[in-house]
């Protein structure tokens, strides 16, 4: 599988110490430096500087790929490519994960300190989704909804180890303890799966 913007390389990591061969990819050279030194030792991890819109792996060459956290960082043009070359790389079958702060009625589209190009709403990611891969399925999640209390982070942390669930497992298509409504106006997180067909 690819993880792309693997940063730390937490999500690759954990599923190469399940046994899966994962591509870590990342746009900073240190992120991509600091994942290497935390993969000493463990089998199955490639780390390597590329970006969501030029990917270093073949075409129809992996069956999962994975955007935490991605595609809010990018313009509309760069996600549509980003979108496109992960369907590239996918095998017929193949799984593509992804991961976006719901918006924010108000901003815009905008998140406010973020560092975020954009952020979407469940019909915006959806439609962005379909222009390449089918089977598109968008999921709300919410501190509530996982039965979390306190911080932000510790639901994000709660939600990308729900993401990871979804990897381990996905190949089998497996539903999440969330609610499957994109629309909830109380989902913070946007977690959306799509496949090529076979």
């Amino acid at each position: 599988m690819v993880d792309v913007g693997a940063g730390d390389g937490w999500l690759a990591l954990t599923l190469a110490k399940r046994g899966s061969r994962v591509i870590a990819v990342d746009a900073a050279p240190i992120a991509v430096r600091l994942l290497a030194e935390r993969a000493r030792g463990v089998r199955g991890v490639v780390a390597c500087v590329a970006t969501a819109t030029a990917l270093p792996v073949a075409t129809g060459s992996v069956d999962a790929i994975c955007l935490l956290d991605v595609i809010e960082h990018l313009s509309v043009g760069d996600a549509e490519t980003a979108i496109a070359e992960a369907r590239r790389v996918l095998a017929p079958g193949g799984l593509l994960v992804a991961s976006v702060p719901r918006a924010t009625p108000g901003l815009d589209g905008r998140a406010e300190g973020h560092h975020h190009e954009r952020e979407l709403d469940g019909e915006t990611l959806i439609a962005l989704l379909e222009r390449e891969l089918d089977d598109v399925r968008c999921h709300g999640a919410t501190a509530r909804l996982a039965g979390l209390r306190g911080s932000k982070a510790y639901a994000r942390s709660r939600f990308v180890r729900g993401a990871t669930n979804v990897l381990l497992r996905s190949l089998g298509r497996l539903a999440l303890r969330t609610t499957l409504l994109a629309d909830d106006p109380e989902a913070r997180f946007l977690l959306a799966t799509a496949s090529v067909p076979r």
